[in-house]
């Protein structure tokens, strides 16, 4: 038989003790008794884990927005943990930064960190504002504004319109919103011909 992973290890102890939520305590619990496995590890066991061991979650903006959100809760609230919050939130950056030569959309997650790194109890109200601004963007540039694809006239068979079709999509995110050069929009504006 095989030795358990180290994942399974981790939800075997959780289970053992009867924890649903990994929080302070049981973080320090399972680091001392687990000590071979990473918080990475940890981390991606699927038990639920509190902030701030839980880390900064950037699969998408929402998550990140979450992460960053709960991360200023605790900072604000705990004085003992605001070195582990900006820890968290300085190596997550560090990993976008990284990310960001492949994936162009860790270049605004970048930003956002370094937002809340410069003031956390500021964050809430600079990441409203700030999708505040990106929905607005959006509901502008409407369908009516964008055109077909003039490379492959819409079949999709093409590298400049990443097989979207429209013409009108941003090239870079493919209008998924979540880049810097559409500005989260998803949307590139149709040049008018005079």
């Amino acid at each position: 038989m095989r030795p358990a992973t180290k994942k399974v290890r981790v939800r075997e102890y959780a289970a053992a003790r009867g924890w649903t939520l990994i929080g302070e305590t049981e973080w320090k619990e399972l680091r001392a008794s687990l000590p071979d496995i990473s918080e990475t590890t940890v981390r991606a066991s699927g038990i639920a884990i509190a902030q701030p061991w839980l880390g900064v979650v950037q699969h998408s903006f929402e998550d990140l927005r979450d992460s960053l959100l709960e991360l200023s809760g605790v900072y604000a609230a705990r004085t003992d943990l605001q070195r582990r919050c900006r820890d968290q939130v300085i190596a997550a950056k560090d990993r976008a930064r990284w990310m960001s030569a492949r994936k162009p959309l860790k270049t605004e997650m970048v930003e956002w960190m370094l937002v809340w790194l410069d003031d956390p109890a500021m964050f809430p109200q600079w990441v409203q504002i700030r999708i505040g601004v990106k929905n607005a963007t959006s509901a502008a540039m409407s369908e009516e504004h964008r055109i077909k694809c003039d490379v492959c006239s819409g079949t999709g068979r093409c590298t400049e319109c990443k097989g979207t079709g429209n013409g009108g999509q941003c090239f870079n995110c493919a209008g998924t919103g979540n880049c810097p050069q559409c500005q989260g929009s998803g949307r590139r504006e149709v040049e008018k011909t005079k």
